[in-house]
């Protein structure tokens, strides 16, 4: 399920908070990483160091042993991440909840929620952190959150949530509404 995985990330620590996690899943499941880095207008005086982080983060899983490649194109962040990962039949797109532009309270960033209402394939967003934090990402999974929306009971995505679950002996919970207790569904 977890065979081609798109890494997209913009030069910012805060987004490269998804690395450790990307990592746990080339070790844990094999996936192939394809990290992407997207390159607008704005960003062009920064395109070198862009383009050689997005190299970098890919050259360093391929000496790991892993599989990895880099891509590195000029656009909109979201349709040129959604276009490329259709385009190499990814499986799951893993980012950060932010990047570069920062945190907003109570919101995700632009880029990871237009993505999460846009993607045609399944999305593991984890969260953004300032690199001050104090609680910097371990990239083990321990537990995983799987919002629920409508009333289906058994969500498309559930076969997803529990073989990642099961594979890096993670606890999942799903959740119909922050207003609500999040209910833990055992394995």
């Amino acid at each position: 399920m977890y065979e081609k995985v798109v890494v997209p990330v913009d030069g910012s620590e805060i987004s490269e908070a998804v690395l450790p996690y990307a990592d746990e899943l080339a070790r844990k499941v094999g996936s192939h990483l394809a990290f992407i880095g997207v390159c607008s207008e704005q960003e062009r005086p920064f395109e070198h160091l862009f383009r050689m982080r997005v190299s970098e983060l890919a050259d360093r899983m391929t000496c790991q042993g892993f599989s990895a490649s880099s891509t590195f194109v000029y656009g909109h962040p979201v349709d040129e991440i959604i276009k490329f990962s259709g385009e190499i039949g990814a499986t799951l797109i893993a980012m950060s909840s932010h990047g570069h532009s920062g945190f907003h309270e109570w919101s995700l960033g632009g880029v990871a929620e237009k993505i999460l209402l846009r993607a045609p394939m399944p999305l593991m967003l984890v969260p953004g952190r300032h690199p001050e934090d104090a609680q910097l990402p371990t990239g083990k999974f321990q537990r995983i959150l799987m919002p629920l929306a409508g009333s289906n009971p058994e969500p498309v995505a559930l076969p997803w949530v529990k073989e990642l679950a099961q594979k890096t002996e993670a606890r999942f919970f799903c959740c119909k509404s922050c207003l609500h207790p999040v209910k833990s569904w055992g394995l």
